[in-house]
């Protein structure tokens, strides 16, 4: 097979088309109705206020510029108010102090008061030394998708590559700061390229990261979901087996790799029907990673010395929904 990706990933992926910062709940290009004096309270996914964002007014151009009619800062309580604003249709446009931006559609009606709480939607930033990495879907690397490099938050393009067979990618992210990502399938037959979504990074040129480290995507009612590996500390393992549960403790069906330290072998072995690991009789320093459909993959750096042949020991590893790293989700795209 020389496109692991053709039938697999691209009908996986076909579905997504949308930026990372809408959100499930509000799509940005849905209109809200206002009224001609409206409170703005700008709050994050856990309802806490947000002070300090730049608010404008206005409508947007085809150069994707925005003209004014009114502006204004949020206050201590994420608060800004509009007063006598002339009926129409308008672009809300908010910005915070990252440069992050936000835009919905409003409708102002001739007459009236109204209140408007727009919660912004959390972003799980990926964390790169560089912008390069191995892109995957789950642990299938995805070969020959083109990756772009764009400027945040203009979305204008610095380069543009194709993943190699290892779904490896490389770009010139010279500086450090945050960027777009845009990920696209390759028709080699037709030579057009069909973008399936954004993910946004963070370079931040740090050599405590690793060089090169993977990003995972998969699709939901959302649009494209990204994440990387959830890290664990490193841990001693005295017993031979682990268990792996989602937050609420319920058994997942998980697969693993256990990759040897000293040439680089690789053991693979799958959970029982109660999310068990029977780990391999071995001594010695290795890099475990775990997969679980619509979760994030685990790693973690063990040390086997195991003692107990049976599960009565068994350490327990947590998984969580996928695109929420080492954590619960909070809500919103990127999640």
């Amino acid at each position: 097979m020389k496109r692991w990706c053709s039938a697999l990933v691209a009908g996986i992926l076909a579905v997504s088309s949308a930026v990372f910062a809408d959100t499930c709940g509000e799509a940005s290009n849905s209109t809200v109705n206002l009224a001609r004096n409206f409170r703005l309270t700008v709050t994050d996914a856990t309802r806490a206020t947000r002070q300090g964002i730049k608010v404008s007014l206005g409508s947007v151009d085809r150069y994707d510029t925005m003209h004014p009619v009114a502006t204004g800062t949020t206050d201590s309580n994420g608060v800004l108010n509009f007063v006598k604003v002339v009926a129409g249709d308008y672009t809300l446009q908010m910005i915070d102090a990252t440069t992050e931006r936000q835009r919905r559609k409003v409708h102002v009606a001739v007459t009236g008061d109204a209140a408007y709480e727009f919660s912004w939607p959390f972003v799980n930033w990926m964390q790169l030394r560089a912008a390069s990495g191995l892109l995957h879907y789950y642990a299938e690397p995805m070969r020959h998708w083109n990756i772009a490099l764009l400027q945040f938050p203009d979305a204008v393009e610095i380069s543009n590559t194709d993943t190699d067979n290892q779904g490896r990618f490389d770009l010139p992210a010279l500086s450090a700061g945050r960027y777009w990502l845009e990920v696209a399938e390759n028709n080699t037959q037709t030579g057009i390229k069909r973008p399936v979504g954004r993910i946004p990074i963070n370079v931040t040129l740090d050599e405590k990261l690793p060089a090169l480290d993977s990003i995972f995507i998969t699709t939901s009612s959302c649009g494209l979901n990204y994440d990387q590996f959830c890290t664990l500390p490193p841990e001693k393992l005295t017993g031979s087996c682990l268990q792996i549960v989602n937050s609420k403790g319920t058994a997942i069906a998980a697969t693993a790799n256990l990759i040897s330290l000293v040439g680089s072998s690789t053991t693979k072995f799958s959970t029982d029907k109660d999310g068990y690991f029977k780990l391999p009789a071995f001594v010695g320093d290795y890099d475990l990673t775990i997969y679980a459909k619509d979760y994030t993959p685990v790693r973690q750096r063990i040390h086997l010395s195991p003692t107990d042949s049976t599960c009565n020991t068994a350490i327990v590893i947590p998984m969580y929904p996928f695109g929420s790293s080492c954590k619960a989700p909070l809500p919103g795209k990127g999640n």
